[in-house]
C-alpha cells in the first residue's frame, strides 16, 4: 500500500477491492485444478495489479483518492466532490491569474477599466500618450491664445500671444509718448495764448471805442471823425467798463467770428419775423451784436439804417473808411492813440500799407493852418 492514500474510507475500499481481486484470481485458478500454490502466486498477482492501477490512475473504485482532489483543488481553486474532475479547457488559477494582471495593467495603462479575457481596442491611446497629448494641447493653447484638436497645428507665421503682447506694447508705448508730446504741444499752445491775451488790451476794440469819450458812439463816430464830421474831444470817458482781452474771445478772433462780428440770437414769438424764420425758432437779432452797437446801433459809417447781418457773418466795420489823404487830420491829432491804431488797422485791411497811410496824412497836410477841420486836398461835406 502506498503511504500517500491518507483518506480512511478510500483506504477500505480499496483494500477491499483488493482483497475481492485476489479471491477472485485464486478461485479462479484453483478451479483449473492449478494447485494451491499457483493459485496463491494468481492472488497476489491481482491484489498488486489493483494497486497498481490505482496508483497510475488516482482514483480507488471510481473515486479520486484526497491528494488527487488536493491537487485539483490548488491547481483550479475550487472543489470537484468524489468523482468529480475539471472539463475540458478549464483554466487553472495561474491562467486566471494571468488574464485578471493583464487586464489590470490594461486598465492602469488606458485608464479604462477592462475585464479579464477583454482588450483595449486598435489605436486606443494610452495614459501616457493621452497625457503627453494633453500637455502638447495645453501648451499650444497658452502660447498661441487658441484650441487646437487632435492633428491640428498653428498656422505658418501665426504669432504667439507673446509676440502680439510684444507688439501690442510697443505701439502702446509709441502711442502713449505721441500723447504725450501732444498733450505738451497742447498746453505749450495754451499757455502762449494765454501769454498773448494777458498782453492784449480790449477783447474788442470796436466795442472798446465806445468807452472812450471822444467817440462815444463807436466806430461810427470814429469813422465821422476821421472824415472832417466833427472834431473828437479828449481826456473823458462815456463811463463804460472796458471787457479784457481773454483766451476764449481771442480764439473767436482768430477763428473769423469774433464777439465784435456776431450779434445774438434771441427767442421770437409765434408771429413771422421780417427775416423769413418761422415761428419759435431761434432767430438772428442784429441788436445783441457787438458790432452793431459799437457802429452807432444798426447805422453804417455815415449814419444811415444798415440791414442787419446773418448769423456768423463777420461785419467789415472800415468799409466806409475815408482815403489817407482826405483823412481830418485836426481830428488824427485829438485821437488816442487805440483810435489811431484802429484806423490804421482799418486801412490794412483793405490793403494799404501802415507807413504809406502815414506818408499819404502827412502829403495832405495844408501849408497853411485853417482853424477849421481839413483833410487835404479834398474835403468831404456832410449831405
Amino acid at each position: 500500500m502506498s503511504a500517500n492514500y491518507t483518506d480512511i474510507a478510500a483506504y477500505q475500499a480499496l483494500t477491499q477491492r483488493l482483497q475481492q481481486a485476489a479471491q477472485a484470481a485464486y478461485n479462479t485458478s484453483m478451479a483449473a485444478n492449478s494447485g494451491e500454490q499457483t493459485a496463491l502466486e494468481r492472488a497476489k498477482f491481482a491484489w498488486q495489479q489493483e494497486l497498481d492501477r490505482a496508483n497510475q490512475t488516482g482514483m480507488w473504485n471510481g473515486q479520486w483518492n484526497n491528494p488527487q482532489e488536493q491537487w485539483f483543488t490548488s491547481q483550479f481553486g475550487q472543489w470537484f466532490g468524489p468523482g468529480g474532475a475539471p472539463t475540458a479547457g478549464q483554466e487553472t488559477l495561474s491562467a486566471n491569474q494571468q488574464r485578471y494582471n493583464q487586464a489590470y495593467q490594461n486598465s492602469a495603462m488606458f485608464g479604462q477599466y477592462y475585464a479579464p479575457g477583454s482588450a483595449p481596442d486598435a489605436g486606443a491611446q494610452t495614459l501616457e500618450a493621452q497625457k503627453q497629448f494633453q500637455d502638447q494641447q495645453n501648451w499650444l493653447a497658452s502660447t498661441y491664445g487658441g484650441y487646437y484638436g487632435a492633428g491640428q497645428t498653428p498656422q505658418a507665421g501665426q504669432q504667439t500671444l507673446a509676440q502680439q503682447n510684444q507688439q501690442f506694447q510697443q505701439g502702446f508705448n509709441v502711442w502713449s509718448e505721441q500723447a504725450k508730446q501732444q498733450q505738451a504741444q497742447q498746453q505749450t499752445a495754451q499757455g502762449y495764448l494765454q501769454l498773448l491775451s494777458q498782453l492784449r488790451g480790449p477783447a474788442d476794440y470796436a466795442k472798446y471805442m465806445q468807452v472812450l469819450g471822444s467817440t462815444p458812439g463807436g466806430m461810427a463816430d470814429l469813422v465821422n471823425a476821421a472824415m472832417g464830421q466833427y472834431v473828437p474831444g479828449g481826456g473823458a470817458t462815456t463811463g463804460m467798463q472796458p471787457t479784457p482781452v481773454s483766451l476764449q474771445s481771442m480764439q473767436q478772433q482768430v477763428a473769423g467770428y469774433g464777439t465784435g462780428g456776431q450779434g445774438g440770437y434771441t427767442q421770437v414769438g409765434a408771429a413771422p419775423t421780417p427775416y423769413g424764420q418761422q415761428p419759435g425758432q431761434a432767430q438772428w437779432d442784429p441788436s445783441q451784436s457787438q458790432a452793431y452797437q459799437a457802429s452807432g446801433g444798426g447805422t453804417n459809417m455815415y449814419g444811415a439804417q444798415q440791414q442787419p447781418q446773418q448769423p456768423q457773418q463777420p461785419q467789415n466795420l472800415f468799409g466806409n473808411l475815408p482815403a489817407p489823404n482826405q483823412v481830418a487830420m485836426q481830428s488824427w491829432n485829438n485821437m488816442t492813440p487805440s483810435q489811431q491804431q484802429m484806423l490804421l488797422g482799418g486801412w490794412e485791411s483793405q490793403g494799404y500799407d501802415k507807413n504809406d497811410v502815414t506818408a499819404l496824412q502827412n502829403q495832405s497836410l495844408p501849408k497853411y493852418a485853417q482853424n477849421t477841420p481839413t483833410a487835404g486836398t479834398w474835403r468831404l461835406n456832410q449831405a
